[in-house]
């Protein structure tokens, strides 16, 4: 606050010149001079920069003056909170303001308010949106009920009408009539993110579904719904024929329908056939019926299924799900009748294209349960695995063993799992850690005072050494203490791929440790993110181990370390101290200069500056660091500035936990590995079938497709051990009788030399627009400029028609033997006779060698035409093999002439002018490898590769070079 009228959110216009500062507040001005003007801005900017969203800081143009490079942080939104508070004289909001400290410490993706946050009183709600919307990582905002839906519902349509990151909204009440107000305002804006939509221990009446129905059919984003504890059995009926139009149906990829009381799956399983995400926990389901109605769904791109706390009472039916399914979570599932056997069974023998994520936490499968699910993994003889989830479960080396085999695990999650007491268990699966190459991430959390390492860890962390690719490493809670956490050093320094520790509640009781940890992620060459133990330093400072500048400074080293920002300048001062060592002048040998100040820094005042002015020149309001000086830190900015106090720490968001929306990082994980457009039914009733029956039924696909002028038809049979195609060749007017077709037997080879090239499919989400930094977006943005993303207009793809390989051929119909060729053969092949020379010694056909000259063959020379005298003594050795198929474009009326221009070579010795000047398209060589000619394409083809096809291998260009190495011969 800059008095009692003005507020700094209310800045509209900023700029500052020679000794004068001018700011606009709305539309009212404020001017001063101060002669120290320029440390003023400084300061100024710190404010904006670290408190302003983007689209407030658009309007200023900072830009135009070379600045800190820093942005929003926890001390800026806490100040921005401040005042708006002042400005709408409100009430202080104390337990607001403890969970938002919480949320900004933390980095939080995630803010659930509760009711004694005051949020539901008088105009607070609009105050802490507005307050929220500029925090850059706030992903999901969950609200509590509200006693009246009017300022909640009118809260949130002012707060999607201005640009924020939110993607999901949590709300406790109805979708009434006040509901209107939010619904309308999100339609309408163009500056809103939310694509997703829940409703928690809501109790939906008939005729509120159509205003929930309406949002998600007119936003184009919605794509993701949520109905947690809001459905009775009869409401349900209503949801499934009221709320899943064919429009909504047809839009919607993410459904939660968690604790839904005595679900009925089969109303909606075939009214979504887009769901890519499903979630059905705590449904009361019986697995085995979900399962089958699944199977028999239009559910065929259904990635990720959760069907946690639900039950299997008897033994799943032999289906197959979606082929495109990659994650299943069963998380404490009552296993009934030792069916957990057989649903691993099932489940790991499904055909799954793009592998298998299985979260089975927490099993209730009775004491007597365990071996039977441990011979279950020992039978497998398929390994899909991708991630592996086992918390609060039972282990044992059969399961160790078939988890070995599996060559594409990334990811482990043994929570509560592993004691210090049970040491075989530990070594056991220490032991195949080394095996897994591939993997990347491991959690073995364990719980306070009954599944705790301590100093066995290190048993664990001596195999994790040998891990090639290992990033994250999560042993919280396990009691490691100071030896433990030595140990954890010793990893961080021999596993040059970790980038990622957390070690919470370890029981340490002294600094040193941890103080030996940071040195040893300093000395690194990449940043090492250290998950924020908020345990041991609460029982730190609770003994007085470490006081407020301690930890304070704890929390900068920190930082530094995973920005990586310690390890550039530890980099740096080694660096400098060889060169001192060796009497190397680094100014010279490095080219690096030192920034000092302008002697005139008023001469660019005003004046509007570039990226290279920024990064070139001094900042304002502090030096710009320099690496190369120990006693000088990058976020050396303005220390002394409490909008630059570090409040921030890493907290770690990797978790099992089921998604709760679809997210950016789902979506694109999705669009990577899309799912074909078409998916006929037949293919996949031939999947379920084909696996299970020994004789088949023949299966018939009339492909139609136009070669030239004849016709195709494909008729296939499949069987168990072998497929073979027949090929009937159809005529351009009539088909022919079946005893004159030429059948032509194919065997199909596993690994031909050319693999067949597919039908490209282009994926579903094509992005449409690309960011300032080449980033692609689905969505169209607006940025703090009042502009909009650019469309991402790609290249089109132009290809030339590609042939597959030919493969062995075999006649089955008997054919007539031309006359040319001789039932004689050389090295198993026919002999044609019109290649072969008689000799007349031994009357004898003799084959003619392909270095020959053309005079030596007997009566040659009497046949030949003068025009062909050119060529005696010309080429010697193998003639390049040429495409002898000549097209021109104008060949339908040119009678045949060519236009030759170079009249008769007959004298000519050099054969520069043996072949016409202009020659038409069409000649093209023939590589001998790949068995098939490179075809002239069509006009709707690369005419460009035409082009440079011809230049490059014409013939004319293949007769200069044979007559080049000849004269150099």
């Amino acid at each position: 606050m800059i008095d009692r009228k003005h507020y700094w959110r209310d800045v509209s216009s900023f700029n500052f010149v020679d000794e004068k500062i001018e700011l606009y507040f709305e539309k009212t001005p404020f001017r001063f001079f101060s002669p120290d003007a320029e440390k003023i801005a400084g300061k100024l900017m710190e404010i904006f920069l670290r408190s302003f969203s983007a689209d407030e800081l658009a309007p200023l143009d900072l830009n135009r003056f070379a600045h800190p490079p820093i942005t929003v942080n926890g001390v800026g939104i806490q100040n921005r909170l401040s005042i708006l508070i002042n400005s709408s004289k409100n009430f202080k909001m104390p337990e607001f303001r403890k969970t938002l400290k919480q949320a900004l410490q933390y980095n939080s993706p995630s803010l659930e308010l509760k009711e004694g946050d005051q949020v539901a009183e008088n105009k607070n709600l609009a105050i802490v949106l507005e307050t929220l919307r500029a925090i850059p990582y706030l992903k999901v905002i969950k609200l509590p009920k509200f006693n009246e839906t009017e300022k909640l519902y009118q809260s949130l349509a002012e707060f999607v009408q201005k640009p924020s990151n939110v993607k999901m909204i949590q709300f406790e009440n109805k979708a009434d009539k006040n509901f209107k107000l939010f619904s309308d305002s999100l339609i309408k804006s163009t500056n809103s993110q939310i694509n997703a939509i829940t409703f928690n221990n809501v109790e939906f009446s008939d005729d509120e579904f159509e205003n929930v129905q309406k949002i998600a059919e007119k936003k184009e984003n919605i794509n993701s719904l949520s109905f947690l504890n809001s459905f009775t059995h009869h409401n349900f009926g209503i949801f499934a024929s009221s709320l899943i139009s064919s429009e909504l149906a047809n839009k919607i990829t993410y459904l939660n329908l968690d604790k839904t009381d005595k679900l009925d799956l089969s109303l909606i399983i075939n009214k979504l056939p887009k769901i890519s995400v499903l979630s059905l926990a705590g449904c009361k389901l019986e697995i085995s019926d979900a399962l089958s109605l699944i199977a028999g769904s239009k559910m065929k791109g259904l990635r990720y299924l959760n069907l946690s706390k639900n039950k299997l009472t008897r033994p799943c039916d032999d289906v197959q799900l979606p082929l495109y399914l990659e994650r299943v979570d069963v998380n404490h599932v009552k296993w009934e009748n030792n069916t957990l056997p057989s649903f691993i069974q099932i489940l790991f023998n499904q055909k799954l294209n793009n592998g298998l994520r299985l979260f089975c936490n927490g099993a209730d499968v009775g004491e007597d349960g365990w071996e039977p699910v441990f011979e279950a993994f020992e039978s497998l003889n398929k390994y899909p695995l991708l991630e592996f989830s086992w918390s609060k479960n039972k282990v044992d080396d059969k399961l160790f063993n078939y988890l070995e085999k599996n060559e594409n695990l990334d990811t482990l999650f043994f929570n509560q799992v592993f004691s210090e007491d049970k040491e075989e268990e530990i070594v056991n699966f220490s032991r195949i850690l080394p095996s897994l190459t591939k993997l990347t991430h491991i959690v073995l959390q364990g719980k306070e005072d009954e599944n705790e390492l301590k100093e066995k860890v290190t048993i664990i962390f001596d195999a994790l050494e040998k891990s090639p690719g290992l990033r994250y490493v999560d042993v919280s809670n396990n009691g490691l203490g100071n030896d433990g956490l030595k140990k954890l050093n010793d990893l961080i320094d021999n596993c040059a791929t970790l980038t990622h520790v957390s070690f919470d509640n370890s029981k340490i009781d002294s600094m040193d440790s941890f103080n030996s940890l940071i040195s040893s992620g300093e000395a690194r060459r990449k940043p090492l993110f250290i998950d924020w133990p908020e345990h041991d330093i609460d029982r730190l400072q609770k003994a007085k181990t470490i006081d407020n500048d301690g930890l304070h400074e704890l929390k900068v080293k920190l930082h530094q370390l995973c920005t990586g920002i310690s390890n550039a300048k530890a980099s740096a001062i080694r660096r400098a101290s060889i060169n001192a060592d060796h009497g190397i002048n680094i100014t010279g040998s490095l080219k690096v200069k030192k920034n000092h100040r302008s002697k005139s820094p008023s001469s660019s005042k005003g004046k509007r500056g570039s990226v290279r002015d920024i990064r070139g020149g001094s900042f304002r309001g502090a030096p710009r660091p320099n690496l190369l000086l120990p006693d000088h830190s990058p976020l050396d900015i303005d220390q002394d500035s409490p909008l630059n106090e570090l409040i921030e720490t890493y907290k770690s968001t990797f978790t099992s936990k089921f998604p709760e929306y679809m997210t950016e990082e789902l979506t694109n994980k999705f669009s990577l590995n899309p799912i074909p457009l078409v998916e006929s039914e037949s293919d996949s009733e031939n999947q379920q079938s084909s696996e299970y029956e020994e004789d088949n039924e023949v299966k018939e696909e009339n492909l139609e497709e136009q070669i030239k002028t004849r016709e195709i038809v494909i008729d296939e049979k499949k069987d168990k051990k072998k497929k073979k195609t027949k090929l009937v060749i159809i005529g351009e007017e009539e088909e022919q009788d079946e005893e004159n077709s030429e059948v032509i037997e194919l065997t199909l080879l596993k690994d031909p030399d050319i693999p067949f090239i597919p039908q490209l499919t282009f994926p579903k989400d094509v992005y449409k627009y690309i960011t300032p930094h080449g980033l692609p977006k689905l969505e169209q943005l607006k940025l703090s400029s009042n502009s909009h993303l650019k469309p991402l207009d790609l290249p089109k793809l132009h290809l030339l028609g590609r042939a597959p390989p030919i493969l062995p051929v075999k006649v089955t119909k008997q054919q007539p033997i031309p006359e040319d060729l001789n039932a004689d053969d050389v090295e198993g092949k026919p002999v044609d006779k019109s290649s072969m020379m008689l000799n007349e010694e031994t009357n004898e056909l003799q084959i003619i060698k392909s270095h020959m000259k053309t005079e030596e063959l007997s009566d040659f020379s009497s046949s030949m035409s003068d025009e062909d005298e050119s060529f005696d003594d010309l080429f010697v050795g193998e003639f390049p093999k040429l495409s002898k198929h000549v097209s021109h474009d104008d060949e339908e009326n040119d009678d045949n002439n060519f236009n030759n221009k170079s009249g008769s070579s007959t004298d000519d010795e050099d054969g520069d002018h043996l072949l016409p000047e202009e020659l038409p398209l069409g000649w093209v060589y023939e590589p001998p490898a790949w068995g098939f000619p490179i075809k002239r394409p069509t006009r709707a083809t690369n005419r460009d590769y035409v082009e440079e096809m011809s230049e490059e291998l014409s013939l004319e260009q293949l007769v200069y070079d044979l007559n080049k190495a000849m004269d150099e011969e």
